[in-house]
């Protein structure tokens, strides 16, 4: 059964729903060296299923490689909120 979650940045001011479609069981570490720096757990969903509901004008793309992963970092507090992927069309958070 599919949970819906309510997250944010570290500061509020971005904020966004999750639809996990296996709740919390796709839990694991991203192994590219970005999220290696800063040692990341992440979680999938499909594009679908992320709405940011708050602060999505103040989120400044990050690519880096082959540039098809886009990290979405907001910069006032160092948060990357999600992560808009390239495995199976999905984003992680």
């Amino acid at each position: 059964m599919a949970e819906k979650l309510s997250a944010h940045c570290h500061c509020g001011a971005v904020a966004f729903t999750v639809e996990l479609s296996d709740g919390f069981n796709t839990v694991r570490r991203c192994n590219c060296s970005y999220c290696r720096m800063r040692g990341a757990v992440a979680v999938s969903s499909p594009r679908s299923g992320i709405e940011v509901v708050r602060g999505g004008d103040k989120l400044t793309e990050y690519r880096f490689n082959t540039g098809e992963a886009v990290h979405f970092f907001y910069s006032v507090c160092g948060s990357t909120p999600f992560i808009n992927g390239d495995q199976t069309h999905s984003s992680m958070g």
